[in-house]
């Protein structure tokens, strides 16, 4: 029987340790990312992107299983590079499901832009990170329950929690609770906060969409007829889709102004500039910028693969993400050439180039050492009869 030496048995684990990791890395596996959420400093300068990295269940990229990274990160706008990372946080096992229709961001600028607020969905725990100091603490932590992330109004006053249950409501800078809305608004069907932070807005269980009072958590009647998808920038203005317009009412109910689209917007989101003067809309494969006063068009771009978008307070840019990570800002009406950004991630622990690499190492010392054991094996040249004779 032939006897293996302890070096032909370390060649061996270390080949098979070289393949698993190669079947784990990403040459093996499909792997997908998106950005995810996306919001704009009030003065615009800043952009806060919210990315996912994990492996696909299915073809949609929107249902991530093992190996879930989130990477939260600043960019700077106006140089297009990445300012600094602030959180990143991997999840080795468990199902994440990113819904295109119900979302929720995860990260939301806060304190005049000095602070960004992270949820922890598996602790229910919304925590503040400071830009400038590093430091993180926990703004609320007295729901013991995963949340299903959380939106802000547009003054930083107020945050909403969705949880399984109820939704939360929340001082931005002291975390003190102002209220609970159970039942109606149920875990990821928050869609927006009135400006002032007095109105919420929720998806309805009955195909229509809940406007409830945050001060006192009771719900306001409105029409169905409305459906309203947002509120606007300015004071409490509903938007509302139907029939390739874009409607505006009060919460009142009483239309203020329509605005006809060339295009069927597919996004239920709509993005307004700080002035309410423009506003942003995702078709099928586009963004639009649009007048919110004649509704003219201002500029479109080509939007493949969109996961998220966002539009700068002062209406001068518009950042697109997409379910390959990648991010694209666009400036209308200038002449410089969309910018793509390079966000940082973690694509995966074991990237498939560092098993390849070794890989090869392994092979070439296996060549080496048979090389090595051939040229010990041949037996020595032996002398001439001419170099005998001579000596």
């Amino acid at each position: 029987m032939r006897q293996f030496s302890l070096t032909q048995l370390l060649m061996f684990v270390a080949l098979v340790a070289i393949l698993l990791t190669l079947v784990r890395s990403e040459g093996c596996r499909s792997r997908n990312s998106a950005i995810w959420s996306l919001e704009f400093a009030s003065d615009g300068k800043n952009l806060l992107v919210a990315r996912y990295d994990g492996h696909a269940v299915d073809s949609s990229g929107t249902h991530f299983q093992g190996e879930v990274c989130r990477t939260i990160s600043v960019i700077d706008v106006d140089a297009g590079l990445p300012k600094m990372v602030v959180d990143q946080v991997a999840k080795s096992s468990g199902l994440f499901i990113l819904d295109r229709v119900n979302r929720l961001p995860c990260t939301a600028f806060a304190e005049g832009e000095e602070a960004v607020l992270i949820d922890a969905p598996e602790s229910g725990e919304l925590r503040c990170f400071d830009l400038a100091g590093g430091q993180s603490r926990t703004l609320f932590g007295g729901y013991k329950q995963r949340s299903r992330g959380f939106i802000v109004s547009r003054d930083r006053s107020v945050v909403a929690i969705g949880y399984d249950d109820a939704v939360v409501l929340c001082d931005a800078r002291s975390g003190h609770q102002l209220g609970r809305i159970p039942g109606g608004p149920c875990s990821n069907c928050l869609l927006s906060l009135s400006a002032d932070g007095e109105y919420l807005l929720s998806l309805g269980t009955l195909e229509y969409n809940r406007l409830w009072n945050v001060c006192d958590g009771k719900e306001s009647a409105i029409s169905r007829d409305i459906d309203p998808i947002s509120f606007s920038a300015i004071g409490h203005t509903l938007v509302s889709l139907k029939d390739a317009r874009i409607r505006l009412f009060g919460v009142d109910g009483k239309l203020s102004r329509e605005l006809p689209c060339k295009s069927t917007i597919w996004w239920d989101k709509i993005d307004f500039s700080a002035d309410e003067s423009k506003l942003a809309a995702a078709t099928t494969d586009a963004v639009m910028l649009m007048d919110c006063h004649t509704g003219q068009m201002l500029g479109q771009i080509p939007a493949a693969g969109l996961s998220a978008f966002a539009l700068s307070p002062d209406g001068n840019y518009i950042a697109i993400g997409d379910y390959r990570g990648g991010l694209t800002l666009w400036r209308p009406g200038s002449e410089d050439a969309p910018k793509q950004i390079v966000v940082p991630g973690r694509t995966n622990i074991y990237t498939w180039h560092w098993p390849f690499v070794a890989l090869v190492i392994w092979a070439s010392i296996c060549y080496w050492i048979w090389v090595r054991r051939k040229w010990a094996r041949q037996p020595q040249a032996r002398p001439s009869a001419a170099s005998s004779a001579s000596s």
